[in-house]
């Protein structure tokens, strides 16, 4: 079984290699454009691929990497924004095969590879993980034991054994003699 970020990386890397056949039968405008819907088609059945992953199982930890610049990660927000992508994606192919019949002074031969393109871009972009954090994915994610470790002032902050800094149990409306905390009123 495949992750849903592997698919989605599957979508692109298809959109791409759609948007080079295309533009080497360009010539051929009917044939450059089912081309172009029948990439397009693919790439958003591993789209649906994912989304449905996504959306019964919920996210997986792991992340695709390319490059290890970008890293690729697929949420439930992130999966119903490629849904509606995918979607929109294929009838626009669809619909454009038609329309473009009717305009033979129009470059189809740009058409076609820059819709793929723009596909492709687009899927990236609805996936793509923090870039400025690419070297470590794990910090992608806060830390569920300490959430708030490191973000408090440096004086409500004391050393845990791994280095790190935790709060501090302090209280400045602690009566002297009192056990718990005072919250103002008595």
């Amino acid at each position: 079984m495949m992750p849903p970020e592997q698919a989605v990386f599957a979508a692109i890397l298809l959109s791409i290699a759609g948007s080079l056949l295309t533009l080497v039968a360009a010539r051929f405008k009917t044939l450059a454009g089912w081309l172009a819907f029948a990439f397009t088609t693919a790439s958003a059945v591993l789209i649906f691929y994912a989304v449905q992953r996504v959306l019964a199982s919920g996210p997986s930890p792991h992340f695709a990497t390319f490059l290890r610049v970008v890293h690729f990660h697929v949420d439930g927000l992130s999966a119903l924004f490629l849904l509606l992508a995918a979607v929109i994606a294929v009838l626009a192919a669809l619909y454009s095969v038609a329309y473009m019949r009717h305009y033979r002074d129009y470059g189809l031969t740009r058409y076609c590879p820059n819709f793929l393109l723009l596909l492709a871009g687009i899927y990236g972009l609805l996936s793509a993980s923090d870039m400025m954090a690419a070297d470590n994915p794990s910090s992608l994610r806060p830390d569920p034991i300490r959430p708030y470790a490191g973000k408090l002032p440096r004086r409500l902050q004391i050393p845990a054994a791994d280095g790190t800094r935790v709060r501090r149990n302090h209280d400045r409306n602690r009566h002297p003699g009192r056990a718990g905390p005072s919250y103002g009123f008595s």
